[in-house]
C-alpha cells in the first residue's frame, strides 16, 4: 500500500560516512527513507520493489518479523533541490530489514545491527546512571568507532562472522514453534548459508559439518557421475543446492548427491523460484553419504524417497557404520542401490570389487571399493 502526506525531515549522521534520511509524521511517527536505508546495507532501490513483489522466501520471514512493506510518499518540497519525492517505510519495518539481512550474511546489516545495539546500550547505562548523554558530535564518533571496528574484525575473521550469524540463526530457530512446516521451513530457511539444514518430524535439524573422509567420499562420488553424465551426453544435471520435499509435509532433505532429469524438472511448480523438488520424477538418482546419525539414510530417508517415487537411492556406507542388517555381522564397508520396482524399493548390495550396478548409470565402470577406498587416511609413501 502506499500513500502521500506531508511530514518534517532531517538526515541523521551516523558517522562520518553514514547518514540516513527520517520524516516526522504529523502524528509523530518516525520513518526512514528506503533509499537512504537501502544504501547503508548495500542494495539498490529496485532491490526493494524486487522483495516487495516476489513470494521469497525472504520476504516470508520479514512478514514473520512484523514486515508490511507500506509505503508513505512524502511530496517534494517547493523550492528545494530535491529531485524527487520521498518513499518511506517505519522503523519496523527497517529494523526487520536489517535483522533478516544479517541473518542471511550481509556484512553491512551484521555491523549495523551490532553498533545499533551497543549505541542503545550505551545510552540507556548512561540513563541508568544519571550521567549526561553524549553531544551530536561525540555520538558520531561512537558510531562511527563501533562500526568501523566491527568492520576490521569481521573482515580478518570470516569465520567470526559465520559463528555471529549462526548463533543468530540459532535464536530465531528458539522462537519458532517445536514443530513446523515443509512450507515453514522453506521460508525460514537462510539464505547462502555454509551450514546446512533438514527438516526432521517437523524438527529444523543443523546437519553437522562432513569429516574429511566423508566430504572425499561425497566429492568423489558426486564426480564420478558427472563425469559419466558428461561422457554420455545424458540430459541429467547436478544442482548446487536444493531441497527435498517428500510427501508427508513434516520432512524435508538435502541428498549428499542428487542428479535431476533436465526434461522433468520442467514440470516442477516451486523449482524456478525456491530450487525445491517434489516430484520423484524429476530425479534420476539420489545419494546419501553415511555419517553417525545412520538411522536417518536407512530408515526415514529410505521410507520418503520410496514414497516420493524417487527411482534410484544410493546408500554410501564407507566406514560401516551402519547396523549389522544394513552391513553385515561383523561390518563391513557396504554400498547399498535401492531402485523402484512397482512402487517399492528392491536392494543390491556392493562390497569390495562388486562393480555398482545402476539404473541410472547403466554403463558406469566404478566399483565399490573405489569409492570406499577415497574415504580411508591417506597412506604414507614408501
Amino acid at each position: 500500500m502506499t500513500e502521500s502526506v506531508r511530514a518534517i525531515n532531517t538526515t541523521i549522521q551516523l558517522s562520518d560516512t553514514l547518514s540516513i534520511d527520517v520524516y516526522m509524521m504529523p502524528d509523530g511517527e518516525i520513518r526512514a527513507k528506503i533509499g537512504s536505508a537501502l544504501v547503508l546495507l548495500g542494495h539498490a532501490k529496485q532491490w526493494f520493489s524486487r522483495l516487495r513483489s516476489e513470494g521469497s522466501h525472504k520476504l516470508k520471514a520479514l512478514q514473520d518479523l512484523g514486515f508490511t512493506g507500506d509505503i508513505v510518499v512524502i511530496p517534494k518540497k517547493p523550492g528545494t533541490r530535491e529531485a524527487s519525492q520521498a518513499q518511506t517505510i517505519n522503523l519496523t519495518d527497517l529494523n526487520a530489514l536489517i535483522t533478516v539481512e544479517a541473518l542471511a550474511g550481509n556484512k553491512r546489516a551484521l555491523v549495523l545491527q551490532e553498533t545499533f545495539a551497543l549505541k542503545g546500550l550505551d545510552s540507556r547505562f548512561r540513563d541508568a546512571f544519571e550521567v549526561q548523554q553524549q553531544t551530536p558530535d561525540e555520538k558520531r564518533g561512537f558510531f562511527g568507532l563501533t562500526y568501523r571496528e566491527s568492520l576490521e574484525v569481521l573482515a580478518e575473521n570470516r569465520t567470526e562472522l559465520e559463528e555471529l550469524r549462526h548463533r543468530r540463526i540459532m535464536i530465531q530457530t528458539q522462537t519458532i514453534p517445536k514443530t513446523v512446516t515443509f512450507d515453514e521451513f522453506a521460508a525460514w530457511y537462510p539464505e547462502n548459508s555454509v551450514r546446512r539444514y533438514e527438516l526432521h518430524n517437523g524438527v529444523i535439524v543443523e546437519m553437522p559439518l562432513g569429516t574429511g573422509p566423508h566430504s572425499r567420499v561425497t566429492g568423489f562420488t558426486r564426480d564420478e557421475v558427472s563425469a559419466e553424465i558428461r561422457r554420455l551426453k545424458l540430459p541429467y544435471f547436478i544442482p548446487g543446492d536444493c531441497l527435498l520435499k517428500p510427501i508427508r509435509d513434516e520432512a524435508g532433505y538435502q541428498p549428499d548427491v542428487i542428479v535431476k532429469d533436465q526434461v522433468a524438472i520442467a514440470n516442477e511448480p516451486r523449482w524456478d523460484r525456491e530450487s525445491i523438488i517434489t516430484m520423484g520424477s524429476s530425479v534420476r538418482l539420489a545419494v546419501e553419504v553415511v555419517s553417525t546419525n545412520w538411522q536417518d539414510d536407512y530408515h526415514f530417508k529410505f521410507a520418503d524417497y520410496e514414497k516420493l517415487g524417487i527411482p534410484e537411492y544410493w546408500v554410501v556406507d564407507y566406514a560401516a557404520k551402519g547396523g549389522r542388517r544394513f552391513v553385515g555381522n561383523p561390518k563391513q564397508p557396504t554400498l547399498s542401490v535401492y531402485q523402484l520396482v512397482d512402487g517399492e524399493y528392491q536392494v543390491t548390495q556392493f562390497r569390495g570389487d562388486d562393480l555398482i550396478e545402476s539404473l541410472a548409470f547403466p554403463e558406469l565402470r566404478l566399483t565399490a571399493e573405489q569409492i570406499f577406498r577415497v574415504g580411508l587416511p591417506p597412506t604414507e609413501p614408501s
